[in-house]
């Protein structure tokens, strides 16, 4: 893991500008767009004022305290439309990743989505049902390039394929769920999570 603390912020709400984000009165993310993570940024542990605001404006729109331990990584993303928007804590506790396996996630961040499956290639149900605003353990894939398929459990067929997503050994991921399934805009972004590398064994 990290030297220290790192925070990062996403933006997944879909009705909302791009923002900018004030950890304990100073802003420390600017310009933060729709669909995009921020770099992970060093923190000191313990409890911290989390303030989201449109970007370049002073209105907050939703406040949280959050309490993060030390060397350890999180994210907070920005979730809901403009009118229930919420600051989501996730703690990126990907575990061990050997040299030749990768970490995986899924994150759902689709306010009328019910809960979602996610397929990895031919494997189905490599996570399943995921609720709005919650996150999956890290479940382990052989590193290598696969089409990523998600699928609302309620409608029993696919409803958003992303091609050709390549996951790195040694490397944690997340596959972040986004947009709106009835307005036809669910999407997902996969992004690579702070991780602690295993040297292999001789």
């Amino acid at each position: 893991m990290a030297d220290s603390t790192q925070l990062r912020i996403g933006h997944c709400c879909p009705d909302a500008p791009n923002v900018d984000v004030g950890v304990d009165g100073t802003t420390r993310f600017e310009e933060v767009e729709y669909a995009t993570l921020s770099d992970y940024a060093p923190v000191d542990p313990g409890d911290h004022e989390v303030a989201i605001a449109p970007a370049g404006s002073t209105a907050t729109v939703v406040e949280r305290t959050v309490s993060l331990s030390p060397d350890t990584a999180y994210t907070v993303l920005a979730t809901g439309l403009i009118t229930d928007i919420e600051a989501t804590l996730l703690r990126d506790d990907t575990g061990e990743v050997p040299a030749d396996v990768a970490h995986l996630r899924l994150v759902h961040t689709s306010p009328d989505a019910p809960s979602i499956s996610l397929d990895v290639g031919e494997a189905a149900d490599v996570v399943g049902r995921v609720d709005f605003r919650e996150a999956s353990d890290y479940r382990p894939v052989e590193a290598g390039t696969y089409d990523l398929s998600f699928r609302p459990t309620d409608r029993g067929r696919v409803e958003l394929e992303l091609d050709g997503i390549s996951f790195e050994g040694g490397t944690a991921y997340s596959a972040i769920a986004l947009g709106q399934l009835e307005a036809g805009t669910l999407a997902a972004v996969v992004e690579a999570d702070a991780v602690e590398l295993v040297a292999p064994e001789e």
